[in-house]
């Protein structure tokens, strides 16, 4: 996808059974914290890609979203998302 000009590439995008994004994974290295500005990175790929969930993942910490269109946020959740039905 491009972005500001940018070529930018997502880690892993799943899909429910209709096609539709559904999950969308960001990895870093173990060494990269998860902070605001991965945070800031995935979110310019859920822009274009809008899966509900999203996971960032540096191998040693996990972060677990859920974006709730009505409210147009993501909301932090306990767990990993449940595989799509």
């Amino acid at each position: 996808m491009k972005y500001n000009q940018l070529q930018k590439r997502t880690d892993l995008v799943t899909l429910d059974r209709a096609g539709k994004p559904y999950l969308l994974i960001e990895c870093k290295a173990p060494e990269v914290r998860i902070s605001q500005k991965t945070m800031e990175q995935v979110s310019v790929y859920h822009q274009e890609i809008k899966s509900e969930f999203l996971i960032l993942s540096n191998g040693l910490e996990h972060v677990f979203l859920q974006y709730k269109t009505e409210e147009k946020q993501f909301v932090q959740l306990k767990d990993c998302p449940n595989a799509p039905r």
